[in-house]
């Protein structure tokens, strides 16, 4: 698979995908999170967000490195040979300040159904630094 190939195919997940699903870690234990998210231009970040008071939340804290996987699923038996999955791993970080306030609304403008769920009290915007990525499609995988 060529870089331009595989970009594509990153680009179309992202752009066709609004949720993924986030994993976090703590004492050796893995968790799993739906979530819905934007991204940078140029695919080198990931944003999301969530409450303050959920475990997800502590354990972003504890442990900053997450990876978070987006696939064309579609719940069909075609699913096993004609998915696409990307999985981004990095690091990432509680975003606070301006730079909150202008990703609330960049995240607002792409997910218009999470608006309010943006403006309650508690809430907190991340953003993963993605170093790597990984394609899968069906049972092939390429490391980007």
């Amino acid at each position: 698979m060529s870089d331009k190939n595989t970009r594509e195919i990153i680009s179309g997940l992202l752009n066709s995908q609004i949720t993924g699903v986030l994993a976090t870690n703590k004492d050796d234990q893995p968790y799993g999170s739906l979530v819905a998210f934007s991204f940078s231009d140029d695919f080198k970040k990931i944003f999301f967000a969530t409450l303050s008071n959920t475990t997800k939340y502590k354990n972003l804290l504890e442990n900053p490195q997450v990876s978070i996987v987006i696939d064309s699923r579609r719940n069909d038996p075609g699913d096993f040979s004609g998915s696409i999955a990307i999985s981004a791993l990095g690091r990432s970080r509680e975003l606070t300040g301006d730079l909150k306030v202008k990703m609330i609304q960049i995240h607002s403008n792409r997910l218009p159904g999470l608006s309010n769920f943006l403006k309650m009290d508690f809430i907190a915007i991340f953003e993963i630094e993605v170093n790597k990525y990984i394609v899968s499609e069906g049972v092939n995988t390429t490391n980007v």
